[in-house]
């Protein structure tokens, strides 16, 4: 494993296990979140987006973590082990509202120095939970696809389906 997706839900822990892998192998972690999100939460335009995947492609070794399909083209030409977390719905939401109230209540900053706000979190579209709520079935029937396209057959799949397979799993690295 040199080139690594981590994939899978909001909240799902994607950044989490990504930061853990990267430290086991030495390898560099990368966010897309921090590529797609400049300071003020503006998006970044699709073409730079896209030179910056490019970048991080043609690195050697590296740990994404994300689930941006506008850059699955870019970063899975060259991906050689795809992890899909595919944790309950319930665990998903819950984590990511956890998460969300821990960093207001810290200001903890992410995404390029933005700052999640109560707001934000409870009436904006770009709500954490509401995209959890309105993108959690689809993106599992979009990885049960994925995993399955022959386009992708030179991809190793690991899917986890809780926190002490994905324990397990990295346990089982050391091996």
């Amino acid at each position: 494993m040199k080139r690594i997706v981590i994939g899978g839900s909001i909240g799902a822990g994607k950044s989490s296990l990504a930061k853990r892998l990267s430290e086991k192998l030495h390898i560099e972690h990368i966010e897309l979140d921090s590529l797609y999100w400049l300071p003020g939460w503006k998006v970044r335009p699709v073409q730079e987006l896209k030179k910056l995947a490019v970048q991080v492609a043609q690195k050697e070794t590296w740990v994404v973590c994300g689930n941006f399909s506008v850059l699955r083209p870019i970063i899975w030409a060259k991906v050689d082990t795809v992890v899909w977390l595919d944790y309950p719905f319930l665990r998903c939401f819950w984590q990511a509202f956890k998460r969300s109230i821990k960093n207001i209540i810290n200001q903890k900053t992410c995404c390029n120095g933005n700052q999640e706000t109560f707001r934000r979190l409870l009436f904006s579209k770009n709500s954490i939970l509401w995209w959890c709520i309105t993108t959690y079935r689809k993106r599992n029937k979009k990885y049960e696809r994925l995993m399955h396209d022959p386009m992708y057959k030179h991809i190793n799949f690991v899917r986890l389906k809780s926190h002490k397979e994905a324990d397990n799993w990295l346990k089982s690295l050391d091996s």
